[in-house]
This record gives C-alpha cells, structure tokens and sequence, in this order.
C-alpha cells in the first residue's frame, strides 16, 4: 500500500464518519426502519467508493452524491414495496379457490381445448378461424392476409366451424362468438 492509497483511504474513513449518521437519519425519515436506513446508506457508501474516482474531491460534490444516492435508494425501496403490494393483493383475491382464480382457470382450461381444436383443423380452416376470431379481422381483412377471395374466407370459416363443433360442440362456436368473431 503506497502513501496515496493510505490518503484516500484516511479520507474515506473521515467521510463515512462525518456524514454516516446524518445519511442513516435522512434515510430513516423515508423509511421509518432503522434497519432499512442503515442497509441504504452502507450501500450508498459502497457505491460511493466504488465510483469516488469519478466523483470530484470537493466536499460538496461528495455530499451531494450521497445523499442523492440515498434519497434515490428510498425511492426504489419504495417503488418496489409498492409492487410488492399490489402483488400480494392480486395473489390474495386470485387464489384457487376464489372466484375470481377459478375463473381464470377455467378460462385457461377452455381455451386450450379451443386451441388444440383449432390446431387439428385443416391449415386454411385453422388460419381463418385464428384469424377472424382470435384475432378479431373481419372477412375482407382474413382474405387480403391470406391472398384469397372473400368467398374463400367465408367457406373456410364455415367449414372450420362445423369441424368445431362436430369436436366440441357448441360451445367451441359460442367461445368464438364471444371472442369477437362476426
């Protein structure tokens, strides 16, 4: 260790002393946990250190670095207890068994019966039906997708119904319907 890098070091240690507490106390007033200030500062010190050649030795600047470091830390702390949050609450009325969670799966369970259906049907069936259905094109759209006539589309479409309810019945056509299908 050569007498420049004891310097910066004695400087260091002089900075984290002078402003630890008062970051620790600013942070504190974000977060109402001690525990959380301390985690934040000492990692706002880290990053300080980590970056102190790039930040100028002026006082000033140092200070300013840190406690914008520390202010942005709360933020995210912030941002990311808040996503937590809502988190926990969609989990908490989507469980299994509640209404809404089974809805959900049932709805899942529906359309991968529809969609392995779909998948069995003859190609230009299959692509009208995803298309005028699951994607919600009209007729004219399916055909200028396709490079087919309107006609094709609508015979196809017919066709890839029947196929659908001869495997499903007709649910699979009130699915469809539903869907947004014309």
């Amino acid at each position: 260790m050569n007498i420049v890098d004891i310097k910066k070091g004695r400087k260091e240690e002089q900075i984290f002393k002078k402003y630890y507490a008062r970051l620790c106390a600013y942070a504190h007033s974000f977060l109402k946990d001690p525990q959380d200030a301390e985690d934040i500062v000492q990692d706002a010190f880290r990053v300080y250190l980590e970056k102190s050649s790039v930040v100028c030795d002026d006082q000033y600047a140092v200070k300013s670095f840190l406690y914008t470091a520390v202010k942005n830390a709360c933020l995210n702390k912030f941002r990311n207890k808040k996503i937590q949050e809502e988190h926990k609450k969609y989990l908490k009325g989507n469980t299994i068994t509640s209404p809404l969670g089974l809805e959900n799966i049932i709805h899942a369970e529906v359309m991968g019966k529809l969609h392995e259906a779909i998948n069995t049907l003859p190609h230009g069936c299959k692509m009208v039906i995803r298309l005028g259905y699951l994607e919600g094109l009209k007729n004219n759209q399916v055909a200028e997708v396709l490079n087919v006539s309107v006609n094709t589309v609508k015979t196809q479409k017919k066709r890839g119904l029947m196929l659908l309810k001869q495997k499903m019945g007709n649910q699979a056509i009130l699915l469809l319907l539903l869907l947004g299908g014309q």
